[in-house]
């Protein structure tokens, strides 16, 4: 078990709603054998304001969307099998951060599914989006200011 203190996003009402959530990812990621994966959700669901620094400060509500940043070798090796072209609009410190077309791979169709379901579940229906980083690795200061870590190995681990 992680030594990092856990936090709920805001986005969660609750704590078993949040658990069923974290469940339901594992289950997902464990089906295509993806046991790297590190996955944070970033934005105002985690502080309880805007954090882009391009958009004005505005408090959280039920319908901000929930956004999810993937970070995992194995996913990255199923971007590159379907080809998936680099994200040119979102950059940090010069390097790209994302790949465009997720849904384009297996795991991608069903982070999609699992998106739209959550979309009906959670207060406000917000939009959840989720994004495959280029990095392998959760970034050790960054775009993802305030970011929580909602599936880790050490966190969440898959079943043996």
């Amino acid at each position: 078990m992680s030594t990092m203190a856990e936090r709920r996003p805001l986005s969660f009402p609750d704590w078993e709603t949040y658990r069923r959530f974290q469940g339901h990812l594992r289950v997902c990621f464990h089906s295509e054998g993806i046991d790297d994966v590190v996955v944070q959700q970033i934005g105002s669901p985690c502080v309880g304001w805007e954090v882009d620094p391009d958009k004005p400060m505005t408090a959280w509500s039920e319908d901000t969307p929930v956004e999810l940043a993937i970070f995992s070798a194995q996913a990255l090796v199923q971007a590159m099998a379907a080809n998936l072209s680099v994200d040119r609009s979102l950059t940090w410190q010069g390097k790209y951060v994302r790949l465009l077309g997720l849904t384009e791979t297996s795991i991608g169709r069903k982070l999609a599914a699992l998106a739209a379901h959550w979309t009906t579940v959670l207060p406000g229906h917000p939009e959840v989006r989720f994004m495959l980083c280029l990095a392998a690795e959760p970034f050790a200061e960054g775009p993802f200011w305030g970011a929580i870590v909602v599936l880790a190995p050490d966190i969440f681990p898959a079943p043996s």
